[in-house]
Parts: C-alpha cells; sequence; structure tokens
C-alpha cells in the first residue's frame, strides 16, 4: 500500500508542542519532527508509481479508475487485518456466560448475607 516507499520516520522522536494554541497548528510542521516534506515525497511517489499496471497519473490527469481500485485494496485489507485481530484475539471458551456464571456463584453469598 506504501508503494514501495520507504520513508525513515523515527516516531519515538516525534513531539507535539502542546503549548501552542495557534489555530490549524500540527505536530506535522514543526521543523523538530522533520515531517513538514514527507507529503511531498509520498506525492512524488505517487507521480511515478502504478497500480496493477496502470498509473495514477497520466500527464497532468488522474487516472480515476486506477486511484478507485487502489482505495479499493486498501478498504479489503483494512476488512482482513480487522478480522485476523478479530480471530486472533478471541473471546475464551463460552465467554458470553461469564457474567451470568459469575452472577450465578455471586447469589448464594449475598442470600447468606442477609
Amino acid at each position: 500500500m506504501m508503494l514501495g516507499l520507504e520513508v525513515d520516520i523515527k516516531t519515538d522522536k516525534i513531539q507535539d508542542d502542546l503549548t501552542c494554541r495557534k489555530a490549524g497548528w500540527s505536530f506535522i510542521q514543526d521543523p523538530k519532527n522533520k515531517l513538514a516534506d514527507t507529503w511531498e515525497q509520498l506525492a512524488d511517489t505517487l507521480r511515478s508509481s502504478s497500480f496493477r499496471g496502470k498509473p495514477f497519473i497520466k500527464g497532468t490527469d488522474w487516472q480515476v479508475d486506477t486511484c478507485i481500485a487502489y482505495l479499493n485494496a486498501g478498504i479489503d485489507l483494512s476488512k482482513l487485518t480487522f478480522a485476523a485481530s478479530h480471530l486472533s484475539g478471541g473471546l475464551p471458551g463460552r465467554g458470553t456466560e461469564i457474567p451470568y456464571a459469575t452472577t450465578l456463584s455471586a447469589y448464594p453469598l449475598f442470600r447468606q448475607a442477609k
């Protein structure tokens, strides 16, 4: 999905200035984070890249079909990623019955407290 772009961003070095109250300010604009030109790198890569053999841009015109196919592939990937993370996490066996079992186990204790 990154079109072969390898961006060297050190995420542990990124900091946000919470004292800056300027409207529209973003940590991306902060020169210390060195992120301001990252979007230009991505745009340049996009101009020279293709998806499934079709270019994103011909001359100065966006190729809408290629862009839509790329975005749909991203949506499909996110659905597959969600399913994989959901299946690997999972619930314990018969997880929906645990609150009921806890309630039943606790009931005699409350009855004896009367």
